[in-house]
């Protein structure tokens, strides 16, 4: 099972309320990060991860809608997707959207990437 009772993801701010709904009937607790113009504030996430490990809690996984988020229609640069994988790659949390990246052709494609 990915999520107990008790756990805690991070998850955007601004968010599709299903999620939310999901997450309190779980019985986990969320954390909130603040969006901007492009998603996710990477600034923000990073202040979230260290006051969480202050506190000795280590998140289960991030939550974010990278391309057209919902409901802010916003889409993640690659800098700050870039960023992100960063962040987490210096956590112990995982992140359960698809992040896309850029191919050989200059275009994008969504693939999943997780990190231990």
């Amino acid at each position: 099972m990915l999520l107990a009772r008790g756990d805690t993801v991070l998850i955007e701010q601004e968010t599709y309320q299903g999620s939310l709904t999901r997450l309190t009937r779980l019985g986990v607790k969320t954390v909130g990060v603040p969006l901007d113009d492009g998603g996710m504030r990477m600034d923000a996430l990073a202040a979230a991860l260290d006051d969480l490990k202050r506190k000795n809690i280590r998140p289960k996984y991030i939550y974010t809608i990278p391309t057209v988020q919902n409901p802010t229609g916003t889409i993640m640069s690659e800098q700050r997707r870039r960023e992100l994988l960063k962040l987490l790659t210096t956590t112990a949390c995982r992140s359960s959207r698809t992040i896309a990246t850029p191919t050989s052709s200059g275009t994008e494609s969504g693939r999943r990437r997780s990190t231990p």
